[in-house]
């Protein structure tokens, strides 16, 4: 899909972008340094390196890496990555960086330092508290930048793919267009408006059918209350032959007994 070649493609820039800065702390003679130097520079050449001159061998030595390690932390925060080494020698000649101020200084840096000390099989403290150990100088150039050759063959197979992507877009579109192109409300557009106005028709008659058995189910509970009204009416009553006895101010009269002699009432049969 167009959306993952594009998430590698950012993903390619990433590392395309890494690494582009990087300084190196080391001798400033030697065929190690000049070996690290041309191996970046062949498999990134837009790679910037910073040489950091600094003795790494004999007294004072220790002292003077990792014032540098503090330095560039300070001085430099940008950086992608710092690389501390030299090349091979005996353990005394590599001893500096087994001392406790570099490996501090190391463990502390808050740019990335790869330790590229001596040959593949010397080992130092700098190096268990490195982020990344290189056996040799030369293979930390190899490490800290991507190979030029293999980015581009990369980029040419995420080229590939979009292309790919996109067609297949492209394609599944034309498909979309052809299919709305058949649709019936296209060709007879007519034909949506009879099924719409069809449609109203049927929910205007559910309505009309819906409301007169509503009326009709009123209109029977209706006459079932009025039933029971007039069922209970004094009039039906008096329908079977009784009759009520009123006052003069309409009240009705219960008992005999409630009457003064010479009042008169009302009867009603």
């Amino acid at each position: 899909r167009l959306g993952d070649v594009v998430a590698d493609i950012g993903h390619q820039a990433a590392s395309i972008r890494a690494m582009a800065s990087a300084q190196v702390i080391t001798s400033p003679t030697g065929a190690a340094v000049r070996d690290m130097i041309r191996v970046i520079t062949r498999r990134w050449p837009l790679a910037r390196l910073y040489l950091m001159p600094r003795r790494v061998q004999g007294e004072g030595a220790a002292e003077e890496i990792a014032a540098a390690l503090y330095l560039l932390n300070r001085k430099r925060p940008e950086l992608d990555v710092i690389i501390v080494g030299r090349g091979g020698g005996s353990l005394e000649d590599l001893w500096a960086f087994n001392e406790e101020v570099v490996a501090r200084a190391v463990f502390d840096s808050a740019v990335p330092v790869v330790s590229a000390v001596g040959h593949e099989i010397d080992f130092s403290i700098s190096d268990f508290v490195a982020d990344l150990r290189a056996a040799t100088p030369t293979e930390a150039g190899e490490k800290v930048v991507p190979d030029r050759t293999e980015v581009a063959r990369s980029l040419g197979h995420l080229h590939r793919r979009m292309a790919g992507a996109v067609q297949g877009m492209l394609r599944r579109a034309r498909q979309r267009v052809d299919a709305l192109g058949r649709a019936r409300v296209l060709r007879h557009p007519e034909a949506l408006l009879q099924d719409r106005a069809q449609h109203a028709d049927e929910v205007l008659e559910r309505m009309r059918s819906r409301f007169a058995h509503r009326l009709e189910l009123l209109a029977e509970r209706l006459g079932a209350l009025g039933g029971r009204l007039e069922a209970l009416s004094p009039l039906q009553v008096l329908e079977r032959g009784y009759s009520i006895t009123f006052r003069e101010d309409g009240t009705v009269l219960r008992s005999a007994e409630a009457l003064a002699e010479g009042e008169r009432i009302t009867t009603r049969l």
